[in-house]
């Protein structure tokens, strides 16, 4: 189709998924696969429920990340897709975040090492000089 392959992009956009319906499952209150911020009984605020705005973040920015990274291929629009990867960095940072404050920080590093590989891929994509899509 004339378009460059970016693994990091096609890596963020399954991980991005597995999120954004992950986070919709539970809002539909049907079982969310994977556990999310607020699910377990160990929390550091006690009756302050961190999990409905960490987990509504994530699945906003998720859900946007794919839209506008996906819309970029289909587009070849370079900027719409650096912007799908802030989208997809937020998704990540607000999981990671919300998965240390409910003390788990062991279990915060994978979507801490997402959110670093989301940052990144934006990084070295604005830093590219050459549009890679058109």
């Amino acid at each position: 189709m004339n378009r460059p392959f970016k693994p990091m992009a096609v890596g963020l956009l399954i991980v991005g998924t597995t999120l954004a319906v992950n986070v919709g499952l539970r809002f539909t209150g049907n079982d969310a696969g994977i556990p999310l911020p607020g699910d377990s009984s160990n929390t550091c605020f006690g009756s302050f429920d961190t999990a409905v705005v960490s987990t509504a973040a994530m699945g906003l920015f998720a859900a946007m990340g794919l839209f506008l990274m996906f819309a970029a291929w289909i587009l070849r629009n370079q900027r719409m897709y650096k912007f799908g990867l802030l989208f997809t960095f937020g998704a990540w940072t607000a999981r990671w975040i919300g998965i240390a404050l409910d003390g788990q920080p062991w279990y915060a590093t994978l979507p801490l090492g997402v959110s670093v590989m989301a940052a990144g891929a934006y990084w070295l994509e604005r830093i590219d000089d050459r549009n890679g899509i058109k």
